[in-house]
């Protein structure tokens, strides 16, 4: 079997994927069974692979490969998008698990099954695991562990914990125009996030008092005077101040900055909007209630931010993890009423034009030279050609006869046909797509009439013999208007004055107190599968000349070096609604770093003697039902720890001072449940009293020395930091987490 999938290939399959997943959320957002799910986004990519050219056994081959990836790719989308998908079942994951499973295991056999057998087996070993977003109307249980989604740091919006906030000049945001002191800040980001943080660089919390006096700090905040007085830095490894030359890459030469973190509630004004209209439109609550929710988040984003702080002016280190995941090298405006031309773009040689499949169709789009965004190309309206076009075109369709100058000078003459490799029919698709069916466009057909085969050319549902076609009815099919749409008065649109500022489709205009959507012909620039962006357009038409009193269509004539490919056709006749800066550059502003949990705590040292269950940074806690946390808190009470309080319990409503994914605590004599822990917590701290108040130091060690000699590797996660670890290197403190999740 041939290896079909290559890294382009699965981003670009990703995407596509992400999209119907997308659409299966809008569309079905009550709940997505699995069993279904999956035959149902097979049945979108069958019908994206079927139009290849390959054969069959090669299209089974390609598809399977890919659509394997299937269920990661939406785990991924879930974990990447947590406002958007807001309550997972945990047997939702394992049954996509299972499903790529039984994927990889068909593409082993060599496809032998056919396509519907395997979707089949499928349903078959799926069973019914359902993905539902809970009603927010049905009412709410009585138990304080139910409603643990509310209190969890996991309800914290991720667009909270990011670096900057002043990366841009506020009044020239939408002009998409970089503040020249925060350039380097810019570069540095830029440089970690291309090359994925290769470095293993992480933040660090410090006080602006520990660097002001250090000559390689460059202060690159807005505002000088008001420096803030806590910041991160960048460190590399060995917790080292990490430098960076003038590109952005390290240099031990170079020089460093500081990232402005939100410490206070007034400076999350923006973000609670963002979360409270995110709540709106994801879980169909009202403003009222969303924008509670939203206030909760912020209050929790700014009691863990103090708290940090709090221990970096009690002199305590404070690290935490680049999140890569959420960081952004930036965006781009986009407004389809102020549409860019691709040939307007100054720096578009550094832009990275690519051919995204939909369906049967391909259409190109655009990635600035540091984003990862891609934007749409759209084709500019048939109205846009030149008059010389339109005599080339009128030529091509009227002539029964036409005479073509090839690039070697040699004239061709040709009668009208019916081969689809004719000049004629691919010199008029360099300007017009031919479409297939009838009233979509434009269509040049033979047709038989009376008995007779003659050529007609349809313009939507205008028919009109071929030779009997005029440049004005070019034009007027160019200009047509009739089927541009008249917008819903309640819906917000950016509106021009009239129909004669209308430079592409999609824009909206007034016209005798109606709004209406431009709906235009456009320019061909569509593409075989088999082509590629820098495939060579052999034959591009140039100008009419007249030799021997005949007119003859010039070709364009290129050199093998310089061939005119489908990116020159595109960047001719393309646009973008994505805006360009004050230099026409297609560029983006406002990066920034997200940050996770705390990194690299000396593991053997007792943390301020206290032992935690904790969870990593932004991950949600396996949710447990009411009845096991009932169990839970039922067992302490009648256990030996509980005995005359020798173990005090405390259920707490308020976070840890060490953060929200610090769930619970054992110290002392008193085990704590933080706000967002559950009743099973308790189990993990009682093991940490067993630990350190039964077992000697003598049995410890002689478990720890057995769990040493254990071949292999576990996982845990110690002080919100989650890792895997050879049982052989492991620390005292990683085995005792280890083996209180084991308890619980």
């Amino acid at each position: 079997m041939k290896i079909c999938v290559s890294p382009v290939s699965l981003k670009l399959f990703g995407n596509y994927v992400n999209r119907l997943f997308e659409n299966e959320l809008k569309t079905n957002a009550k709940k997505i069974n699995v069993n279904e799910l999956m035959p149902k986004l097979f049945k979108e990519v069958n019908n994206l692979f079927i139009q290849s050219e390959l054969s069959d056994e090669e299209n089974k081959e390609i598809l399977l490969q890919h659509f394997a990836f299937t269920p990661s790719v939406i785990l991924k989308y879930i974990s990447d998008n947590p406002l958007v998908v807001t309550n997972l079942n945990k047997k939702f994951k394992t049954d996509l698990e299972k499903s790529s499973s039984i994927l990889i295991d068909a593409i082993s056999k060599n496809n032998e099954k056919s396509l519907d057998d395997l979707f089949n087996n499928i349903n078959s070993n799926l069973g019914n695991a359902t993905y539902v977003i809970p009603d927010p109307n049905l009412p709410k249980k009585d138990n304080e562990f139910d409603n643990v989604d509310e209190s969890s740091f996991d309800a914290m919006s991720r667009i909270l914990f990011k670096t900057g906030g002043f990366e841009s000049k506020s009044d020239n945001i939408k002009s998409n125009v970089p503040d020249l002191k925060t350039e380097f800040e810019f570069k540095i980001i830029q440089s970690v996030l291309q090359n994925n943080n290769e470095n293993n660089l992480k933040f660090k919390l410090i006080n602006k008092n520990e660097i002001e006096n250090n000559p390689d700090f460059s202060d690159t905040f807005i505002n000088k005077k008001n420096t803030p007085q806590f910041f991160l830095i960048l460190v590399n490894e060995n917790n080292e101040i990490a430098k960076f030359d003038d590109t952005g890459k390290l240099s031990n030469s170079g020089k460093f900055v500081g990232f402005y973190i939100k410490s206070e509630e007034y400076q999350l004004v923006r973000q609670k909007e963002s979360i409270s209209i995110n709540l709106q439109e994801t879980e169909k609550i009202e403003k009222d209630a969303a924008d509670k929710q939203a206030q909760k988040q912020i209050n929790d984003y700014v009691e863990f931010i103090k708290n940090k702080i709090k221990l970096v002016q009690n002199k305590k280190d404070v690290y935490f993890n680049i999140d890569l995941n959420n960081s952004s090298p930036g965006f781009i405006n986009e407004n389809r009423q102020k549409p860019n031309m691709l040939s307007d773009i100054s720096n578009i040689d550094k832009t990275t034009i690519i051919k995204t499949t939909q369906g049967a169709n391909y259409y190109p789009e655009i990635k600035a030279e540091n984003s990862d965004k891609l934007f749409r190309v759209f084709a500019k309206p048939v109205s846009t050609l030149s008059e010389s076009d339109f005599e080339i075109l009128h030529y091509l369709i009227q002539s029964d006869v036409i005479k073509i100058k090839n690039a070697e000078g040699n004239i061709i003459e040709e009668k009208r046909n019916i081969y689809q490799n004719s000049y004629r029919l691919n010199l008029i698709n360099f300007y017009l797509q031919n479409n297939r069916n009838p009233g979509y466009g434009f269509q040049y057909v033979q047709i038989k009439e009376k008995g007779v085969d003659k050529f007609v050319v349809r313009f939507y549902n205008k028919q009109i013999d071929a030779d009997k076609v005029t440049i004005d009815d070019l034009k007027s099919f160019a200009n047509d208007t009739s089927r541009d749409k008249i917008v819903e008065k309640n819906q917000y649109v950016k509106v021009l004055e009239s129909i004669d500022e209308v430079t592409a489709n999609a824009q909206h205009y007034k016209e005798n107190g109606v709004i209406k959507e431009s709906v235009r012909p456009i320019l061909n620039f569509s593409w075989s599968g088999s082509s590629q962006i820098n495939s060579p357009i052999l034959n591009v038409p140039n100008k009419l000349t007249t030799e021997n009193e005949n007119t003859v269509l010039e070709l364009k004539v290129f050199s093998e070096d310089a061939p005119y490919t489908y990116k020159d056709h595109i960047i001719k006749n393309g646009y973008t609604v994505a805006q360009l800066n004050a230099e026409n550059k297609l560029i983006s502003v406002g990066s920034y770093l997200s940050y996770e949990g705390t990194k690299d705590v000396d593991l053997d040292v007792n943390f301020e003697g206290i032992n935690f269950s904790s969870v990593p940074l932004n991950e949600k806690p396996e949710q447990f039902t009411s009845e096991q946390n009932q169990d839970a808190l039922d067992w302490f009470e009648k256990s030996l720890f509980n005995e005359n309080e020798k173990i005090k319990l405390v259920i707490s409503k308020n976070i840890s001072e060490y953060g929200p994914n610090y769930l619970a605590s054992f110290f002392k004599d008193q085990i704590t449940l933080f706000k967002g822990s559950q009743g099973v917590d308790v189990y993990h701290e009682s093991f940490h009293v067993y630990w350190d108040n039964i077992l000697s130091e003598n049995e410890r060690l002689d478990i720890l020395n057995s769990y040493k000699k254990t071949p292999g590797t576990f996982t845990t996660t110690v002080y919100g930091v989650k890792k895997t670890i050879l049982f052989s290197e492991a620390a005292p403190i990683e085995i005792e987490e280890y083996l209180a999740e084991k308890f619980k």
